[in-house]
């Protein structure tokens, strides 16, 4: 009798034993697999707002839950898995929950270098699939048609995902851009290597992934990205697990089940930020949802190389100067021949001409090519001079 009881523990410690050493050879094969398909990440040589390690982010910001008034200062990831345990998980969309970034954060100073990026492995329909995310601390506004900026929040979660065949061996690379279907899957011919690591391109202020530089023509043209080959990112990766699984750190992987917004407001209830990775359709709950599988369901927008897309901007911007010497010279000469004020009184005209040179840096849409900026302003100028250059009856019969 005490012979079998003694024979039962011994197998109950050996079968534990085996789990333990079948679970550390798994993560020593996982940890080998997410380094060697981590990226080498490129972003546009006017990036401003760079990822940054997670924890750094929490230690600079708030967590608020508008519902009770609870408040928590530079929350550890134990406090947002246990804030989300409390809740069951459930994703809190609405903005009574916020966990608002510092502002100084940003457009950070941290070096770049140091920053992690996230992995999890995850196994589906005998395939390998290796998620890797980045989290940026802000999501820059995106150029409509290089004049106008929208589209910036607090927040960001970009990822890509290499798919493995059942030996490992690399099949294919999904680049995920602008919330889904901007994403593609690229196959490995087509992906770029540098020292054996797949390159990524990271869009200006947006930050969508890309598998080569140049210009992704999106919507018709209106808001595309901006790709090239600036700041280079190599960096260390931290692998993450599912909530349920037995190597799930709370308290280094806590921030991966939060429920409420990623950025945002402490003022009032507010949806500015993003949702954190279990409400992606990516992610999603405990981790149990992938990338679309089938490339059909994508329409990723075409990219232009830089070669071709560099001479596009100057007709562009030689298009806009046109237009807006047009429109200041005709707008003058509205103004003589309406309003009787304004009609041979050169001093007014100064005037008016003046107030409109100097309002044209607030006129003029922000963009971030300063040249650009000046030659706008100088057409402004153009038109000016050129319409103090020609006589009133050059003007009556322009009209």
């Amino acid at each position: 009798m005490i012979f079998r009881k003694l024979k039962n523990i011994i197998f109950f410690f050996n079968f534990i034993y085996l789990q333990q050493l079948m679970s550390t050879q798994t993560n020593q094969s996982n940890q080998q697999l997410i380094e060697q398909y981590a990226p080498i990440v490129y972003f546009h040589k006017e990036e401003k707002y760079l990822p940054l390690d997670i924890n750094i982010i929490l230690q600079n910001s708030t967590l608020k839950d508008f519902t009770t008034n609870q408040i928590i200062t530079s929350p550890s990831n134990r406090e947002l898995y246990d804030f989300a345990k409390s809740h069951d998980f459930k994703p809190i969309g609405n903005g009574n929950v916020v966990l608002s970034i510092d502002k100084s954060l940003f457009n950070h100073s941290y070096l770049l270098q140091d920053q992690p990026i996230y992995a999890i492995v995850r196994e589906k329909e005998g395939k390998t699939y290796i998620t890797y995310i980045i989290v940026f601390p802000y999501n820059g506004d995106y150029n409509i048609l290089r004049h106008g900026k929208a589209g910036s929040h607090p927040g960001d979660l970009e990822h890509y995902t290499v798919e493995l065949d059942k030996d490992k061996n690399l099949t294919r690379v999904h680049f995920s851009a602008h919330g889904y279907q901007d994403g593609r899957w690229v196959s490995k011919d087509q992906v770029q290597f540098e020292h054996g690591r797949i390159v990524v391109f990271s869009a200006l202020n947006g930050h969508g992934l890309y598998h080569k530089d140049g210009m992704a023509f999106r919507i018709g043209g209106i808001a595309n990205d901006y790709l090239e080959r600036g700041p280079r990112w190599n960096p260390k990766v931290n692998e993450i697990f599912a909530r349920t699984n037995p190597n799930f750190n709370i308290d280094t992987m806590g921030w991966t089940v939060y429920n409420g917004r990623i950025g945002g407001s402490l003022d009032k209830p507010n949806t500015e930020g993003i949702m954190g990775p279990e409400d992606k359709n990516w992610y999603g709950p405990d981790a149990t949802m992938f990338d679309e599988l089938d490339e059909k369901f994508y329409k990723p927008p075409p990219i232009i190389s830089n070669k071709i897309a560099k001479p596009l901007f100057f007709l562009s911007h030689s298009f806009t100067v046109a237009l807006i010497y047009i429109f200041v010279f005709l707008l003058l000469i509205y103004l003589d021949k309406h309003i009787t004020l304004f009609y041979n009184n050169p001093f007014l005209k100064s005037l008016v001409a003046i107030m409109i040179l100097k309002l044209s840096y607030r006129l003029i849409p922000n963009d971030d090519n300063v040249y650009y900026k000046h030659l706008m302003a100088l057409a402004i100028l153009l038109a000016i001079i050129y319409f103090f250059n020609i006589s009133e009856r050059e003007i009556r019969e322009r009209l």
